[in-house]
């Protein structure tokens, strides 16, 4: 699948893709964060121009879990020690780590915040992005099978911000 199909398909669920530099997790467009919204063709134009180019998504309407894998942590398994997350729309980062997908209103606001060692959520909003990279990506599916993309779950680990959100 070629990376203009998969931002498609990303689009289709609801994403909001964007190009990222060739090897990269910045974005390649000027002005990305108002490209919110943008019409399959902007979005099949756009990533026909730049082939190479990864694939990343501004993460209005969602907020990202990254467990991070590096030498001194790794989220995976620092996500186990903690309550159990719905299953939802997973992609598997060049590091072998994972940015886990969950639904949000689409006015939330978050800020990065660390969870545990390894992990934490990422931003929403309309001027946070989360990388989906397409050459080591699972979207639309956890451990093989598809999957839809859960909405947050409620407040149910230590230290999380406000009720009603993990995040």
């Amino acid at each position: 699948m070629s990376h203009a199909q998969e931002a498609l398909r990303l689009r289709r669920l609801g994403f909001h893709p964007i190009v990222e530099r060739t090897n990269s997790k910045m974005p390649a467009e000027a002005a990305w964060q108002k490209l919110v919204n943008r019409s399959e063709e902007a979005i099949q134009r756009v990533f026909d121009q730049m082939p190479e180019g990864g694939i990343g998504t501004i993460t209005r309407g969602f907020v990202v879990v990254d467990l991070d894998i590096r030498a001194d942590k790794n989220g995976i398994e620092s996500l186990k020690s903690l309550p159990a997350l719905p299953p939802t729309l997973t992609s598997i980062t060049p590091s072998g780590g994972r940015h886990l997908f969950f639904r949000v209103p689409e006015d939330a606001r978050f800020v990065i915040r660390s969870l545990a060692s390894g992990l934490e959520s990422t931003s929403a909003g309309p001027a946070a992005r989360s990388s989906c990279r397409p050459r080591a990506s699972t979207a639309g599916r956890t451990n093989g099978r598809s999957a839809p993309i859960s909405p947050a779950p409620a407040k149910t680990w230590p230290n999380c911000p406000g009720p009603g959100s993990l995040f």
